[in-house]
């Protein structure tokens, strides 16, 4: 099933163009890796996917309800906050929902509440509708699953409580990864996800892409990455005509067979 449909887009930048005409269809479970020269547009095309930026040219079509996770080049998250509390600020839905019950759980302990039956029973089903809808969204066993992704990274439990700004470069990539992951997207989005890693965290990393169930693109200049993860390889190769920017080929299999 197509999760996104990019139809004849077309993007300027300064006057210059990037790329016009561009369509492209990505599917569940595909596992992309999208290469080409410096410059061509890898990372603008992966951004207009994201829903950051918006073509000059063209339209892009999202699945109804489907959810995008895109980590940019340089992932620095948010100075003073812990590795592990970086990762549950991803999920901002549970987040607002445990804001909420506990709002409902501090009015069932008002008096004024207690004293008055019809509103105490109003606040309790109000308090129990939030309930579930926490825990339909995973809302329990969220922080287990932030435990289990840092420890897939290796990161050990110190780590886990340390600063984002106190974090090595590659330790904040890989949370930035895992901030992705934890949000259960449909459409995965990584530029450059190997940046800054040593051999032990790219296996890491490798086994996430590999476990992941939905559709994944990955831009990177590592063929070894690539050969790990995809199963299709998506070309921008620049165009020598005037005015027509580059054009996307797609080819079956990992980067060896390209």
């Amino acid at each position: 099933m197509i999760v996104a449909d990019l139809n004849g887009i077309g993007r300027l930048h300064g006057g210059r163009l990037i790329f016009r005409n561009l369509n492209l269809s990505l599917n569940d479970g595909e596992r992309i890796g999208l290469i080409g020269p410096s410059g061509c547009g890898k990372s603008t095309l992966m951004r207009i996917l994201a829903g950051i930026d918006r073509p000059d040219e063209g339209t892009v079509t999202l699945r109804r309800n489907a959810k995008v996770a895109y980590l940019v080049q340089e992932f620095s998250g948010q100075p003073g906050r812990s590795a592990i509390d970086e990762l549950l600020a991803a999920r901002d839905d549970i987040q607002q929902l445990s804001e909420a019950m506990n709002r409902a759980e501090h009015e069932m302990g008002d008096p004024e509440v207690l004293a008055d039956a019809d509103r105490f029973d109003v606040v309790l089903r109000h308090h129990g509708k939030l309930l579930e809808e926490f825990d339909r969204a995973g809302g329990f066993r969220i922080r287990n699953r932030a435990e289990g992704l840092l420890r897939a990274l290796e990161f050990d439990e110190e780590s886990w409580l340390k600063p984002m700004e106190l974090l090595s470069g590659g330790q904040r990539k890989l949370i930035g990864i895992a901030r992705c992951i934890i949000t259960e997207p449909d459409l995965l989005l990584l530029d450059e996800p190997d940046n800054h890693l040593d051999l032990s965290r790219k296996a890491a990393l490798e086994r996430l892409i590999r476990d992941f169930e939905g559709c994944v693109v990955v831009i990177s200049h590592d063929r070894y990455l690539l050969d790990e993860t995809v199963t299709t390889i998506l070309e921008m190769e620049p165009v020598p005509a005037r005015d027509a920017g580059v054009r996307l080929k797609r080819w079956e299999g990992n980067y060896s067979a390209y």
